[in-house]
């Protein structure tokens, strides 16, 4: 019998393979803890390892474990996956193969397996998501992931990742977040309801269109009503959404140059003064004088910028959800009032009331 060779790992460096040659004694040790067809198919994927050919590989070392469950066979299946770059699946198979601890050609080749399992680890990171809603379907890069809420984090490829959650009724959330190797990440989702015009409803229950009839001789033709008349989530709802949010934004950070402000004064009057006219103390008074002074303009122009931003975005959420004027105008009886708001300048909105 020829000596047989076991391919047992792989190098870092791409298309390298570690492949270390067996005695016969030990080839016929090998032999003995799998059956005939487990030998067959680890002879083939080992061949195609060193002709450079890891999918076809892949393929034969999982018939190999098909047959026999074993731990050499699923250790080379993820020693292929690591050569082709499936860094999750490696590292799942390989923790699985390694904890079958009393095979002896595991128990001889832990080290070098070992030292593979933490070359694969170094390409992954963990990835931690809660919030959302009950079995939101999570994507990973474009494959799915699993639903929430999530039993464990989720391992993944370091560096940029996309991630997507999705539930009936509800906005999908999409992100790329950033995943250190061997660290961890953790993303808060929050899911919004999405208006009725957006729900995407069932085969079974979406109603006919209805047409309206052509108009008779003399008579004028309605006006259609707005497309979101009174109830849609349109532009202005939307852009009230992000002034208030830049309005929040706004009063939040003049409250903290607020505080930096009361902080720096107290720091001035510890050793400095000032008589109205001049900075009176000694050197770097008048350096803490300048940086109260910069703070209190600070939370000046925080506190009026927030207030504005929050107020034009209220009005736009509760003026803005309403149908457009000149629809408002062709459904309203004669004589009665209407109104109607619209953007005006910067970041501002006009309302008016007719009769």
């Amino acid at each position: 019998m020829t000596p047989r060779l076991l391919l047992i790992g792989t190098l870092s460096l791409p298309a390298v393979s570690l492949v270390l040659g067996a005695s016969p004694a030990m080839a016929r040790a090998a032999s003995s803890e799998g059956s005939a067809d487990e030998e067959t198919y680890l002879e083939r994927g080992v061949d195609l390892r060193k002709k450079g050919d890891d999918e076809a590989a892949l393929h034969e070392f999982r018939r190999a474990y098909e047959v026999s469950k074993s731990g050499r066979a699923l250790a080379q299946v993820a020693l292929a996956e690591q050569a082709l770059g499936h860094w999750v699946d490696a590292e799942t198979h390989l923790t699985e193969a390694l904890s079958h601890e009393k095979e002896a050609w595991i128990a001889r080749n832990k080290g070098a397996l070992g030292q593979s399992l933490s070359d694969i680890k170094g390409h992954l990171g963990s990835l931690q998501l809660s919030g959302g809603v009950p079995h939101a379907e999570v994507r990973v890069n474009g494959l799915p992931a699993g639903e929430l809420p999530l039993t464990a984090p989720l391992r993944v490829l370091s560096g940029s990742v996309a991630i997507e959650v999705r539930a009936p009724g509800y906005l999908p959330v999409v992100r790329t977040v950033f995943v250190a190797a061997r660290g961890l990440s953790r993303e808060q989702v929050v899911m919004v309801p999405a208006a009725a015009s957006e729900v995407e409803a069932s085969p079974s229950e979406v109603a006919p269109r209805r047409t309206a009839p052509p108009a008779r001789e003399g008579q004028e033709p309605s006006i259609a009503r707005h497309e979101n008349g009174g109830s849609g989530w349109g532009w202005a709802r939307t852009t009230g959404v992000v002034l208030s949010g830049v309005g929040v934004l706004g009063l939040g950070a003049g409250v903290g140059f607020l505080l930096q402000r009361e902080n720096r004064a107290s720091a001035f009057n510890a050793t400095c003064s000032y008589d109205g006219k001049m900075v009176i103390g000694g050197a770097g008074c008048l350096s803490k004088y300048n940086d109260v002074q910069t703070s209190q303009r600070l939370t000046i122009a925080g506190f009026v910028g927030g207030g504005v931003f929050l107020a034009t975005g209220l009005a736009f959420l509760i003026f803005g959800g309403g149908e457009s004027s000149t629809t408002q105008a062709a459904h309203s009886p004669p004589g009665a009032s209407r109104w109607a708001c619209a953007p005006s300048g910067n970041l501002g909105a006009a309302c008016a009331v007719t009769f």
